[in-house]
């Protein structure tokens, strides 16, 4: 017997959750659902752009996910930041807006997913958004909830990457979002009035007091209850007792790329190999779920600097961190409002290619160690992004217990031809040019990596098998297609299954040229109209 009862019932209040929960309760009929396994957003941090350098570390606000160790990286196990709060991981990134290329959702199209490419997509990215800077009308969006915008007053050392990259011929870029995001420039943010735009403030901050919609926070899912191929409602505890509510239409799954397959497989639904192992009855077999897993894969080119123009920790830097407290404080200006990566790139590294395959992070901080964004002294260093990569890994159950983290593996550096390697070694050399540019004459200081001693491509790969590492961007483990492994159609339903739905990240069959959280918030606008349209089918149906 259930405790309660909604049309909706939604797993997880991430980016997608979020969109899903304002649009779906704009029908003041329908009620919803929200349930979400960490706490309320209510740390300072979360809201102050520069707090993401903690955000990425809060135990309370992040999962804190590890990889198995990764064979092609020294057995190095990798770390995996997922948000754990109210605006999920888009309340702990670094903010930056990117869409992506065109071609990665005419990609999606090619597929087999009708109505997933660039043209579909446009106008979903232009209603999710409020962009502060473009006003066309025509790419960008104006009155929607998420803020974009560039930063008032990006750290100097911005304009020095710009210079350098300049003089080596970049094409400056003054839109990365225009549908080809090939150049250099300055990264728009979702940051407004010197606060993050988190999907919760900007989704579901304004429609809390909705009458319709119910958020549960501190509630993590044990399983979707399926009933006669149909999921009816969800399964968890709170307070050492076993609670149900029911869906009367539809769950839908948003827990994202690491989650939603756990949550899926702990339901009896996946592989059966997999499931089995773990003591858990099948449900419902789809080989695919926790398959197909895709992430960006990184490594740096890092220089110190006898400046303290970039972002640090440095006794003559101390009066300027003290007075940015101050800005921020009364105006919520200045560096606190600022999230850190502002500029960079994106380039080709070899000719025939039909988009990039390098995304280039500048970032003008001193970084401690990898993975680390700032620690005492100063330094700038870009970040090298293979941005396509070919290599694919799993998510897995460690148990069939819902405590217990997932079992995730990139298997980075796995592809039959090496090439993700191989592109990587290209995109550090071509880092290594921009920051030798003369325009970095000034500001820079020793190499710290690669050390100097790295000049063939031998040391490059054996240098990024120690220090390569994610920029946090999991996708594709329940992708959306029409092929054995697809695990969504492209109405985004599980096949097989009626009543579930996965939106999130994990649909993409394939992962986007550039940050994800931008095209996941589309592709939740995309889906609650196909939810509503969905229902009204039904109800059509129903009374002819």
């Amino acid at each position: 017997m259930s405790d309660q009862s909604f049309d909706y019932v939604i797993i997880g209040a991430g980016s997608a959750g979020c969109v899903l929960a304002n649009r779906l309760t704009e029908d003041p009929k329908v009620n919803v659902c929200l349930v979400e396994a960490g706490p309320r957003d209510k740390s300072p941090l979360i809201h102050m752009p520069a707090g993401f350098i903690r955000m990425l570390f809060h135990p309370t606000y992040n999962w804190m996910f590890m990889t198995s160790p990764e064979v092609n990286m020294k057995d190095r196990p990798t770390f995996v930041p997922r948000g754990r709060t109210l605006g999920g991981s888009s309340s702990i990134n670094g903010m930056i807006y990117m869409r992506g290329h065109r071609r990665d959702f005419d990609e999606w199209a090619e597929l087999g997913n009708n109505g997933w490419g660039y043209d579909d997509l446009l106008p979903y990215f232009r209603k999710a958004e409020h962009n502060e800077n473009f006003k066309d009308g025509k790419v960008h969006g104006q009155g929607g909830p998420l803020n974009v915008k560039y930063l008032e007053s990006p750290n100097k050392m911005n304009h020095v990457f710009m210079e350098a990259a300049t003089s080596l011929q970049r094409r400056p870029i003054p839109d990365f979002n225009a549908g080809d995001n090939e150049g250099f420039g300055i990264f728009q943010v979702t940051i407004k009035d010197g606060k993050r735009s988190s999907a919760a403030n900007a989704y579901l901050k304004p429609i809390m007091k909705r009458p319709n919609l119910t958020i549960m926070t501190g509630v993590q899912v044990n399983r979707i209850l399926l009933e006669n191929g149909r999921a009816a409602g969800i399964e968890f505890k709170q307070g050492g007792e076993t609670r149900r509510i029911a869906a009367r239409r539809e769950v839908i799954l948003s827990a994202g790329a690491i989650q939603s397959p756990q949550v899926l497989m702990l339901s009896g639904i996946g592989n059966s190999e997999e499931l089995s192992k773990h003591g858990i009855a099948v449900q419902h077999s789809l080989p695919g779920v926790g398959a197909n897993l895709q992430e960006h894969i990184s490594a740096p080119v890092h220089f110190m600097s006898p400046r303290s123009t970039s972002y640090g920790i440095s006794l003559a830097s101390l009066p300027k961190i003290a007075w940015n407290f101050i800005k921020y404080g009364f105006g919520r200006k200045g560096l606190l409002g600022n999230n850190i990566v502002e500029s960079g790139g994106f380039i080709r590294t070899k000719p025939g290619l039909d988009r990039p395959d390098i995304q280039q992070i500048f970032v003008p901080t001193h970084q401690g160690k990898p993975g680390q964004l700032l620690a005492w002294g100063h330094g700038y260093r870009v970040t090298c992004v293979v941005v396509r990569p070919k290599s694919k890994g799993t998510v897995g159950l460690s148990s069939g217990n819902v405590g217990d983290p997932p079992k995730v593996h990139f298997n980075f550096f796995s592809d039959p031809d090496g090439e993700d390697m191989e592109t990587l070694v290209r995109g550090l050399k071509d880092a290594r040019r921009v920051l030798a540019a003369p325009a970095f004459d000034h500001y820079r200081g020793a190499a710290v990596w690669p050390p100097d001693s790295v000049q063939t491509d031998g040391q490059y790969r054996d240098f990024i098998r120690e220090f390569s590492s994610t920029v946090f961007h999991p996708v594709g483990t329940c992708k959306m297609g029409r092929d054995d492994m697809a695990v969504v159609d492209d109405r985004l339903r599980v096949r097989g299954l009626s009543g579930l739905r996965v939106v999130d990240a994990s649909i993409m069959p394939t992962i986007t040229t550039g940050n994800t959280n931008a095209p996941t918030i589309a592709i939740a606008e995309k889906a609650a109209d196909m939810i509503k349209a969905d229902a009204r089918s039904q109800t059509e149906a129903r009374t002819a």
